[in-house]
């Protein structure tokens, strides 16, 4: 059976019964599908142009009656017919435009884990070994130094049939290969954060410390569920769902290494260690260890601690015997990437109290100094990256990133300066702040009809607002081809997301029994951190109760402390000491959290 997938042109040829969602995936389509395919959210949406079947009660339930008019169904309940023609729209899809999130990071003395040492050894006639005397010449540069197996298997063979002048390549005190002539100047890491929706890469020089390029991409595990409980969810329910998420993420990787090496012409034989930072269940699947603990309740991962494994016994595509450092855990759901933002920010390091939000689909949120640091993890969902938002987008050509009302209009900052197909996170929360601002929404979230609002609201505004099957909604763009507006439903996204990284927020005060006043600062982390508006997020009533000037965005914190442990050894150890010394508040067990997530439902501010 063949399917076309439309505007790609994709034709891919089936030989099973499998729905249309699991086709697109293996076409290498990122269809957005929240709840991993389980028939439940309703945002797998697709149009289909020929050979269409009546829809089923689910897709009655969560689609409008005019989606289902024009042929849209849901790809989760659809199976492939010979033939047929499926369009998939971007703002279904989950895409990404590459900008760079890169920021200033505090300089470190480079020492790297990964040397080289150059050989020549014309004169040199070894007394017992080659092995005994290159380990014999290595002792100038390290105390113990020794020789991987894979090492050992062709040392003969390559110093008997050429000149033996050859740089060696050094783990630590381990030789892991050997290559002809003096190669010291090509010497290359690359620092991951192998985020839920996103991984980003960055390729470091490691004889400079300098990072060369970055290399954004979705992370293709997200058509099986945007977030870790769905990838959770898939993996108990499908007996190869652990191999499938695991091949998911290393062919995400591999993209991004791919590019990055053709970008700067650099040979993958050339990179010879990755150090890879990511939440508890993203390094299980990266490594293919399963992390069906984490599913249920006490929420035990299989590993905690640090993980060096090559890169070809997990099939990354760089030199075969390169190191893959995984981030060590702290504990539960608090992974690597909360270790890379204590890292990067120093919190472990500061006199002074200091709270670290990730504002991602995890919501990962710390607070403390050098004489306590305690953690937790939020289900914010993925509202804030606009996934699962009725006319949301990824950050792409034609989404609304920013929303001004300025002269009694809307003034839109759209990427690309195209006109508007969608809007992306930023963009949300800046239309929700000013339906605050402007009375539209009252503080417990409704979006308000026309025959609710003052007289003075404007016409203009009331203008913005209609019905849309028989829901309220308040339309943001409009013209001949598409037509953009939020919905109640949007709202109560965006208030679950703020509530919950509001009331994991106020829980963390109260255990370490402070006050706002003995914040020093609020750093927001993560790529969406780089481009919202403090005076959004605070309308919203995000750190509302801290003046703007102790809001400070610090970018990708679980990239830039995966650089910083490429860089140094030292940094290294320090974020090995970092996991064990944060202490994981479990939110779950907490009733003053479940008290004041909803209090914090509300948009009227709640300390």
């Amino acid at each position: 059976m063949k399917v076309l997938f439309l505007p790609d042109n994709i034709e891919i040829e089936i030989f099973e019964r499998i729905t249309i969602l699991e086709a697109s995936r293996r076409a290498g389509i990122n269809l957005i599908a929240s709840c991993g395919g389980n028939g439940i959210c309703g945002t797998c949406k697709i149009r289909i142009l020929n050979n269409v079947d009546p829809p089923d009660e689910t897709e009655i339930e969560l689609l409008s009656e005019k989606e289902l008019s024009e042929n849209w169904r849901l790809a989760c309940r659809r199976f492939i017919k010979n033939g047929i023609i499926v369009e998939i729209p971007l703002q279904y899809r989950v895409k990404l435009k590459e900008k760079s999130i890169l920021k200033n990071v505090d300089k470190t003395i480079l020492n790297p884990k990964i040397k080289k040492i150059y050989f020549d050894l014309s004169n040199e006639k070894p007394h017992y070994s080659y092995s005994s005397l290159i380990k014999e010449k290595s002792k100038e540069k390290m105390l113990t130094p020794e020789i991987d197996f894979y090492v050992f298997k062709c040392i003969g063979n390559f110093l008997n049939t050429r000149e033996p002048k050859f740089t060696g390549v050094f783990c630590g005190n381990k030789l892991i290969s050997i290559e002809e002539g003096n190669t010291s100047d090509k010497l290359y890491g690359i620092a991951l954060d192998l985020g839920t929706t996103t991984v980003v890469g960055l390729l470091i020089d490691l004889n400079s410390g300098k990072t060369k390029d970055t290399v954004i991409k979705i992370n293709s595990q997200i058509s099986y569920g945007t977030d870790v409980i769905g990838r959770l969810n898939y993996l108990i329910n499908n007996e190869s769902g652990l191999e499938e998420l695991h091949i998911k993420v290393i062919n995400t990787v591999n993209e991004i290494i791919n590019e990055l090496l053709i970008r700067n012409s650099i040979e993958k034989n050339s990179v010879y260690e990755i150090c890879a930072a990511g939440n508890t269940v993203m390094s299980h699947l990266f490594v293919g260890v399963s992390p069906r603990g984490l599913a249920t309740a006490p929420y035990i991962p299989t590993f905690i601690e640090p993980i060096n494994i090559r890169a070809k016994e997990i099939g990354v595509n760089i030199n075969p015997n390169a190191n893959i450092y995984i981030f060590p855990q702290i504990g539960g759901f608090i992974g690597g990437d909360t270790v890379g933002l204590v890292l990067t920010s120093s919190i472990d390091l500061s006199e002074e109290i200091v709270l670290g939000v990730d504002l991602g689909t995890n919501g990962e949120i710390v607070l403390g100094s050098k004489d306590r640091i305690i953690a937790c993890s939020t289900a914010a969902g993925p509202a804030f990256e606009c996934v699962g938002i009725k006319c949301g987008m990824p950050a792409i050509d034609g989404a609304i990133e920013r929303i001004f009302f300025q002269e009694d209009e809307f003034k839109l900052k759209v990427i690309g300066n195209n006109a508007p197909k969608g809007i992306c996170g930023s963009g949300l929360i800046d239309i929700t702040a000013e339906l605050l601002s402007n009375c539209i929404l009252d503080s417990n979230g409704k979006l308000k009809g026309i025959d609710e609002l003052n007289n003075n609201i404007s016409g203009y505004l009331k203008s913005k607002i209609s019905k849309i099957d028989n829901e309220t909604v308040f339309h943001i763009y409009k013209d001949l081809f598409n037509e953009i507006f939020i919905t109640q439903e949007d709202i109560r996204k965006i208030q679950f997301a703020k509530a919950a990284i509001q009331a994991g927020t106020i829980t963390l005060k109260r255990e370490l029994r402070i006050s706002d006043n003995d914040i020093s600062k609020v750093l927001l982390a993560g790529a969406f951190g780089n481009y919202i508006g403090k005076r959004s997020i605070q309308t919203i009533g995000l750190f509302s109760e801290f003046p703007e000037d102790k809001i400070q965005f610090i970018g990708n914190s679980s990239s830039f402390g995966a650089k910083l442990a490429l860089m140094s050894i030292d940094e290294r150890k320090r974020a090995e000491k970092i996991s064990k010394i944060v202490e994981c508040i479990n939110l779950a067990s907490r009733k003053d959290f479940a008290e004041k997530f909803i209090e914090s439902s509300t948009f009227s501010l709640t300390k």
